[in-house]
């Protein structure tokens, strides 16, 4: 990602952060539309796991700038959850509807230009993910 990339996704993520509960409310009920089937897998308490999801996102969104530094970490969470992210289209689902969310909780529509910052945002993160997964499954053919 280009620096201005990096910086189109920070700067709307942090006009975000104060409506995070809202925007991780939002994300999860149109994923549920998109993929209803995700809805048995969010086990828990929905509010917990979307505060874990805005903050995963908030350390992603911040780590951007360092690359090299985030890419492992992202690999490894890939890792812990091979069956959910290889296959099914869960990623393209999940992307869907994080950007849905993110545009609704802006209060408007992202440039065309900060729309497509998060979408090479988000792939470069789901391509991270992928790879772990890749490799658990590689370690264990039975974690898939």
């Amino acid at each position: 990602m280009s620096p201005a990339e990096i910086n189109l996704v920070q700067t709307s993520f942090r006009r975000i952060l104060p409506v995070a509960d809202k925007t991780a409310a939002l994300f999860f009920a149109r994923l549920f539309e998109i993929d209803p089937e995700l809805r048995q897998q969010v086990t828990g308490d929905i509010a917990a796991q979307g505060r874990k999801l805005m903050q995963s996102l908030a350390l992603a969104v911040n780590g951007l700038s360092h690359p090299a530094t985030l890419t492992p970490v992202v690999r490894r969470a890939g890792m812990r959850r091979p069956d959910a992210l290889l296959g099914n289209g869960r990623l393209e689902a999940i992307g869907a509807a994080l950007l849905w969310a993110l545009e609704k909780s802006a209060g408007q529509p992202f440039s065309i230009e900060t729309h497509n910052a998060w979408m090479r945002a988000y792939w470069f993160l789901a391509e991270a993910l992928r790879a772990g997964a890749r490799e658990a499954v590689t370690r264990n053919p039975l974690a898939a």
